[in-house]
């Protein structure tokens, strides 16, 4: 799966499952393309979340679901993904040795040494790493395969842990996005060689590449977290995880939401309807945006909706950026096949070096309707103040930024993934904290 909040289970196969809560039923106008019947489009609304100090906006991107098929990029810092709390959390009792968190809407002091990411790191071949504000390097200490994880964040669509958030939160966001970004690789093949994570899973040496049994053996090792029970678990970046569990009493369901959205992409290639296309993003995209308003103290059910609306907007601009990549790696096409049959676009037409008009005006149809969820989820933004408007400004502007330039490229994603620069990001940051979403 790829990550986008990814970030993926497909749809088309199963019920939606919503991670820790219902799917939302879609609302909304959204695009038709000519002489098409009007389509439900999902309305959910961000989660805003209150209580930070205001800051400059940061060159981030937005909370993108998953990063898929993005190398990773040494010293850089991980993205939370899947957050679930439907109950605002931090309200249960803290164990023995923990550090106390902040009230919910309140930020914890920052302290520590905060050092920027390296934005000019060798970068693997033919990929352009995507604008990011300043974040912290990976734990000296860490180990190889681990750092190589974590090193992904600066390929992400969203700010995964700027270095303006307090400490208390940059830490836990990270070990967040480290557990789900291993995930994300196991369920795209794409660990790091060597077999170093499937050992820490303890899978057999034999079954290191069978991506069902990692992703068991992952949830099993998620399972000594949040079950108990006295068994610590085998891999460092879940023994990471431990402590933000804890903290802020997250429960299992946005991170088995992101198991079995991988899962789910090792059976599921196609997505027959929009509907089944959104449920798929229940699981791999918005558990990232619920997690974030768990690690914040901030949720609400309007948050919550909120951001389901601004993590699935995200996942399907990446979607759409990666349609070529995606269909030549995995063998994935993450495009609605009714929407497909509507502007007449054969899978081989996927295939060509370049798109004919029927394949860019499915895309610039398939961008209008995200741009329409950023819309409606964008007003989290203005609900909450100082370093967290920050951090959700970047999230909104990223995707933005993202389908801007698959706008600019003509809505043609075949000859290459379209890519925003930092400009453009700043410039959509400024214009979503002006606009408070």
């Amino acid at each position: 799966m790829t990550a986008g909040t990814e970030p993926h289970p497909p749809a088309g196969t199963e019920p939606r499952p919503a991670a820790g809560t219902e799917p939302h039923s879609p609302s909304g106008a959204e695009p038709q393309p000519p002489g098409a019947e009007p389509h439900p489009h999902p309305g959910a609304e961000p989660h805003p979340h209150p209580g930070a100090e205001p800051h400059p906006p940061p060159g981030a991107e937005p909370c993108h679901p998953r990063a898929r098929t993005e190398p990773p990029s040494p010293g850089a810092e991980p993205l939370p993904t899947g957050a679930e709390p439907r109950t605002p959390p931090g309200a249960e009792p803290q164990p023995s040795g923990t550090e106390p968190h902040p009230r919910a809407g309140t930020e914890p002091p920052s302290s520590g040494a905060e050092v920027p990411a390296p934005g000019a790191e060798p970068q693997p071949s033919g990929v352009k790493p995507r604008p990011q504000a300043r974040t912290e390097l990976p734990a000296p200490g860490a180990e190889p395969h681990t750092r190589a994880v974590l090193g992904k964040a600066a390929y992400e669509n969203f700010p995964v842990a700027p270095f303006f958030l307090p400490r208390a939160w940059r830490d836990d966001l990270m070990a967040v996005y480290g557990w789900a970004r291993l995930v994300d690789d196991i369920g795209d093949g794409d660990l790091a060689p060597g077999g170093a994570d499937a050992a820490a899973l303890g899978v057999p040496a034999g079954s290191s590449g069978d991506r069902l049994a990692l992703l068991d053996a992952a949830e099993e090792d998620l399972r000594r977290v949040v079950d108990g029970g006295g068994r610590p678990p085998r891999h460092p970046l879940v023994t990471a995880l431990g402590p933000a569990i804890r903290r802020h009493g997250i429960g299992p369901g946005p991170f088995l939401a992101l198991i079995e959205a991988n899962r789910q992409d090792q059976h599921v290639r196609r997505y027959a309807t929009y509907d089944d296309l959104l449920a798929y993003c229940e699981l791999s995209a918005n558990p990232v945006g619920r997690l974030v308003l768990a690690v914040t103290g901030t949720t609400t059910p309007e948050r919550i909706r909120r951001s389901d609306a601004v993590c699935t907007a995200l996942q399907i601009a990446e979607h759409l950026q990666d349609v070529a990549e995606d269909l030549r790696r995995h063998d994935r096409i993450y495009l609605p096949a009714e929407d497909m049959r509507r502007y007449g676009v054969e899978e081989d037409d996927l295939r060509q070096p370049v798109g004919g008009a029927p394949v860019r005006e499915l895309i610039a149809f398939e961008t209008r309707r995200a741009r329409l969820l950023l819309d409606q989820g964008a007003p989290l933004v203005g609900s909450v103040h100082g370093r967290l408007r920050l951090l959700l400004a970047g999230f909104v502007a990223g995707g933005r930024a993202a389908l801007g330039a698959i706008a600019a490229a003509g809505h043609d994603p075949l000859p290459g993934p379209p890519r925003h620069n930092g400009a453009a990001l700043l410039r959509e940051t400024v214009a979503t904290l002006r606009r408070k979403g």
